[in-house]
């Protein structure tokens, strides 16, 4: 599946990450992350898992 570079980019700080991110309760991402959140996860690549901390964000299979 081809990525746009924003998007891989999230992907790979993501996995850098462990496989998944909880930014906390305290961070609000600017619209564009937002944004690319949204399409990755209808695409299946990217997984939101609302916490009492915040949104975790967790990659889904092999994104690339």
């Amino acid at each position: 599946m081809k990525l746009t570079p924003s998007e891989s980019k999230l992907i790979e700080l993501i996995e850098a990450a462990g496989g998944s991110y909880c930014p906390g309760a305290d961070v609000t991402a600017p619209p564009e992350v937002n944004r690319l959140v949204r399409r990755l996860e209808r695409r299946g690549l990217l997984q939101v898992e609302m916490t009492d901390d915040g949104p975790r964000y967790g990659v889904v299979g092999n994104a690339n």
